[in-house]
């Protein structure tokens, strides 16, 4: 009788351990699932102020450099000609393309479209400059000041965030962030930085 007891009850304690096993890997995997999908650029569309849309998803199959900035911020402006320099050495690259958005914006009005317009001409930006009024697509990908920099290969995984460099006076920089990240990325080498400190001028004031 006490031998069928202890049967009983060492098999109940294994039928426990397998579940509890079974439970740690579909944890795990969703988990990874759950990983995944952090490490997935969100899909957006906002307008471009010549008018056109442009989502993450109609560049599927690129890998994106996406610049959040603020035309009328001193740090973004210190590297508006860096990151200018930058779209212009791969501008003729298929597998490369580069956008800027501005968070900063309260609304569509004409004359900060106007002002975007002028900047843009003003630094010879020939790359996207999109609106993202309010902020919300900062917001989702948590982007808390300009200039923020994210690059995001062709599968859609972010693979660097933070600053664009090391130093806002370009005469002393020593590491070119994005760039060598860039770089290593098309040419399937490991990336050496993955995430930065970005520092600038905040999206929103602290509450």
């Amino acid at each position: 009788m006490v031998s069928s007891e202890r049967h009983a009850r060492f098999g109940l304690a294994a039928v426990a351990v397998v579940f509890l096993l079974a439970m740690g890997v579909l944890g795990s995997k969703a988990l990874e699932r759950r990983l995944d999908q952090a490490n997935t650029a969100p899909d957006f569309s906002l307008r471009e102020v010549d008018g056109r849309t442009i989502s993450m998803a109609s560049l599927q199959g690129k890998t994106v450099v996406l610049v959040f900035w603020c035309a009328r911020g001193p740090v973004s402006n210190e590297y508006s000609q860096r990151i200018v320099r930058l779209a212009n050495s791969y501008a003729t690259d298929d597998r490369v393309a580069v956008l800027a958005i501005d968070s900063t914006v309260a609304d569509m009005n004409p004359c900060a479209l106007d002002e975007l317009r002028v900047f843009k001409s003003v630094i010879g930006q020939n790359f996207p400059m999109l609106m993202d009024p309010g902020g919300e697509v900062a917001e989702q990908y948590d982007v808390q000041v300009t200039p923020t920099v994210l690059l995001i290969d062709n599968r859609g995984q972010f693979r660097y965030r933070g600053a664009f460099d090391d130093n806002q006076n370009e005469t002393v920089v020593r590491k070119s962030y994005c760039a060598d990240a860039l770089a290593s990325l098309l040419a399937e080498r490991p990336i050496a930085t993955t995430f930065t400190q970005a520092f600038g001028r905040p999206i929103r004031p602290p509450k």
